[in-house]
């Protein structure tokens, strides 16, 4: 139950970019699935993807959705997710959660949910309400979007920390941060990136 709700939370803070807003979502999860009468809770063949479902779609109808939000609101909520370094994940979460701020939230729903945790396209079809044609642009316009954010000219440090962050989620076999940090790490590592299955697998290559 603990690695589901913490599966849960992670889906809901990459899409939403704030820890609170990421509890509420898994909160309001669970009080729907407890208030399905019993006999309709048997009958779901998979209840973690029933949930992963329905935080998707709470998550795009969510009040305090990235574009409402003041500048700075994702970055004072700090990363609460990553299985790397915490301080590290701290430092890098400003620059991701800025970069997914800067997408629509069609094309973050379609990235985080198809690349970072490799969702079904058909599933992230039904919770984004496209078709999985449709889906598949979303992703790929998300792509290029994180891409040209990190040619744009930053501070030497920030590449730094951006690689060091990549390799250490490669390291701890992360692959939702790992997936996160790709588009935007400057010259990741191949062999960092194949331990997530980057290169070869749901994620296009830089």
């Amino acid at each position: 139950m603990l690695g589901e709700r913490q599966h849960l939370l992670d889906v809901a803070y990459w899409m939403l970019g704030t820890g609170p807003d990421a509890d509420e979502v898994v909160a309001e999860t669970y009080r729907r699935w407890y208030g399905l009468a019993d006999t309709d809770r048997a009958r779901i063949a998979e209840p973690l993807l029933w949930l992963m479902k329905t935080a998707g779609a709470l998550c795009l109808t969510w009040p305090n959705l990235p574009e409402r939000r003041g500048p700075g609101a994702a970055a004072a909520a700090g990363c609460t997710t990553a299985k790397t370094c915490p301080s590290l994940a701290d430092e890098v979460s400003e620059v991701l959660l800025t970069a997914l701020d800067s997408l629509s939230p069609a094309e973050r729903a379609a990235f985080v949910l198809n690349d970072a945790f490799g969702m079904p396209p058909q599933v992230v079809a039904e919770i984004v309400g496209q078709t999985e044609r449709e889906i598949g642009e979303l992703t790929e316009r998300a792509r290029r979007t994180l891409r040209l954010r990190r040619s744009s000219p930053t501070m030497p440090q920030q590449h730094v920390r951006m690689v060091r962050a990549f390799r250490e989620a490669c390291a701890a076999e992360d692959s939702a941060f790992c997936h996160l940090c790709w588009p935007l790490t400057p010259r990741p590592s191949s062999t960092a990136a194949a331990r997530c299955g980057l290169g070869s697998g749901r994620s296009t290559a830089p």
